[in-house]
């Protein structure tokens, strides 16, 4: 989803209660849903745009993220 979508619907980006981090992607939760920032490369333009990845929260995802590992 792109971001500007979701900033024009009033979310903010800035409260989230947990973290968690799967390779290069850092996802930002709040309650059961997450998103991860990304850049994707526009097919119609050619230029990069701003997106959302959205996901659900999952049991495995659980106790994965230690602030003082990063």
């Amino acid at each position: 989803m792109r971001k500007e979508r979701l900033l024009d619907m009033g979310f903010s980006f800035q409260y989230f209660s947990s973290i968690y981090k799967k390779g290069s992607l850092t996802y930002y939760f709040s309650h059961e849903f997450g998103f991860a920032p990304i850049t994707h490369q526009s097919t119609t333009k050619g230029i990069p745009v701003q997106k959302v990845l959205i996901i659900q929260y999952q049991e495995h995802m659980k106790g994965k993220f230690d602030p003082c590992a990063a």
